[in-house]
C-alpha cells in the first residue's frame, strides 16, 4: 500500500480552476466603480430612485467601502450602525452567552435585529421610504436619484436595488482581531484574542449575521479581496466554493437577475 498517496494527499491551498468567465474579472478601482454605476443606471431606468446597499459582514473595514460609496456620488448615505445599541447594553442583554468562563459560551439563539435600537429603525426606515425617496423622485428628471446604505445588516432598513454583500473568512477577522481590531460595534481594542474570538464565535454577529433573509429582487455583487468574479448560479456561493478563488485582496462577482454576491475590505 502507497501510505505517502493515501495519506499525504492533504492540499494546503486548494483550488477550482473556473473557465469561461475570463471577461468578466475586475480587480481595479476605477473599473469596480464604474460597473456599480452601470448597475445602477439600469435600475434608474425602471425607477426613479435606486438604492444600494454595502451590506458588511462583522470586521470588514467599513472605511474601505465607504470610499466606494461616496465614489458614486450618491444624494446621500445612510449608516445602519447609527442605530445599533450602545456596548454597555449589549454586554447587558448578551451576558448570559458570554458566561464567565475563560473558553466556553453559550450558543445565541437571537437574531440580527436584537442588536439594534428598534425605534431608530423605524425612524431611519421611514426616513428613506417616505421623505429622501420621494425628493429624489421629484428632484432627478432624468438622470434619477441614488441613496447608499451602509454597515451590517442592512436589510432591516429596506430592501436594496442593488446589493453588494461584503464578506471575509473567519480567519482573516481572528488576524484583525490580533491586529487589534474590536468585536463588532465595541471598543475591546486590547482584549486577548481569546476573549475576542469567544464573543465573536458564541453571541457575536458571527452567527446572527448568516441569519438573514435573501434579496429576492436585488441585483447583487459579490466580494472577497481583490477580484470581481461573476456566478451564474441561483443561490449565495458556499464557503467551499468561496475556498476556491484567487488569493487576492478584492474579489467582486456578479450575476444578473438574480444576482448573488459578496464583498470583503
Amino acid at each position: 500500500m502507497n501510505l505517502k498517496r493515501k495519506y499525504g494527499n492533504y492540499e494546503l491551498h486548494p483550488k477550482m480552476k473556473i473557465t469561461g468567465y475570463e471577461n468578466e474579472i475586475w480587480d481595479e478601482k476605477k473599473e469596480i466603480i464604474e460597473e456599480l454605476k452601470r448597475a445602477v443606471q439600469e435600475k434608474q431606468k425602471e425607477k426613479k430612485t435606486c438604492i444600494l446597499s454595502f451590506d458588511l459582514y462583522p470586521g470588514v473595514r467599513k472605511e474601505e467601502m465607504m470610499e466606494l460609496a461616496n465614489a458614486l456620488q450618491p444624494d446621500r448615505i445612510f449608516d445602519i450602525e447609527d442605530c445599533a445599541k450602545d456596548e454597555e447594553t449589549l454586554l447587558r442583554e448578551f451576558n448570559d452567552y458570554i458566561t464567565d468562563d475563560r473558553v466556553f459560551g453559550i450558543m445565541c439563539h437571537k437574531t440580527i435585529d436584537t442588536w439594534f435600537e428598534s425605534e431608530k429603525l423605524k425612524t431611519m426606515k421611514k426616513t428613506i421610504e417616505t421623505e429622501y425617496v420621494s425628493e429624489c423622485v421629484e428632484e432627478k428628471d432624468t438622470n434619477g436619484g441614488l441613496i447608499v446604505i451602509i454597515g451590517t445588516a442592512t436589510e432591516l432598513l429596506t430592501e436594496a436595488d442593488v446589493l453588494v454583500y461584503c464578506d471575509l473568512t473567519r480567519w482573516e477577522i481572528q488576524l484583525r482581531y490580533r491586529s487589534g481590531m474590536p468585536n463588532w460595534h465595541s471598543t475591546n481594542y486590547n482584549d486577548p484574542i481569546l476573549t475576542k474570538y469567544k464573543r465573536g464565535f458564541f453571541i457575536g454577529v458571527w452567527r446572527t449575521a448568516i441569519k438573514k433573509s435573501g434579496m429576492k429582487n436585488s441585483r447583487i455583487f459579490w466580494i472577497r479581496r481583490k477580484k470581481m468574479h461573476r456566478f451564474l448560479q441561483r443561490e449565495m456561493p458556499s464557503e467551499a466554493h468561496c475556498s476556491s478563488l484567487p488569493d487576492s485582496h478584492f474579489v467582486w462577482s456578479r450575476i444578473l437577475i438574480p444576482a448573488y454576491g459578496a464583498v470583503s475590505g
